[in-house]
């Protein structure tokens, strides 16, 4: 927002914000989210940047033609600008930008990055479904992430996702008075708040 002043003056600027302490934003319940992308054959789409604090996060790609995911880790550019390959199939393993995950005979694997586990269904898909694909990080991403989709086939792919914010270190910013009373309730006084109803 901006002022543009055609003549001197003092204005007076009142505004005011609300945030919405849904049981997502708690960090209580997962939040989650859905959307579509069109794959052209040989091509590649970005589906999405992740950015470090979520918790958990679970993505699914369904599709009736063969796609793939592929995930990057965005902090690391020092051998490619688009990121280090974390899932991802390559035919040259010694020059191209190769994942840990999505190598193998296609099955469902997992390794260890940066202190999380990283799990992937594998390219053959879920019960051998091609285009049917899941990956799972466990824990608190720590690594800014890029999630692309190449297409062996043109397809429509859908997306659904989920993950937890991470309050389970304390009380989330600015608490409701809902949640501070079921936080100071008789079985498990904070000692931070007196005279709360135990009802």
């Amino acid at each position: 927002m901006k002022a543009f002043a055609f003549e001197a003056g003092e204005a007076l600027v009142e505004y005011e914000w609300d945030r919405v302490q849904t049981t997502c934003c708690l960090g209580t319940a997962a939040c989650t989210g859905s959307f579509s992308s069109s794959i052209a054959k040989g091509g590649t789409v970005d589906i999405g940047s992740i950015p470090t604090g979520k918790k958990n996060l679970k993505v699914n790609l369904e599709c009736s033609s063969d796609v793939d995911i592929q995930l990057f880790d965005l902090e690391d550019t020092s051998s490619f600008s688009d990121g280090k390959a974390i899932i991802a199939y390559c035919e040259d393993t010694s020059t191209d930008n190769c994942g840990a995950l999505g190598n193998n005979d296609g099955s469902a694997e997992s390794t260890t990055y940066y202190s999380r586990t990283y799990a992937y269904s594998g390219y053959e898909g879920v019960d051998g479904k091609a285009g049917y694909e899941w990956v799972k990080v466990s824990g608190v991403l720590n690594r800014e992430l890029m999630m692309k989709a190449y297409g062996y086939a043109a397809g429509d792919a859908a997306i659904t996702y989920e993950y937890y914010e991470d309050y389970d270190s304390g009380v989330p910013v600015s608490p409701s008075v809902d949640f501070l009373i079921s936080r100071n309730v008789e079985e498990s006084s904070t000692g931070a708040f007196t005279d709360v109803p135990t009802e």
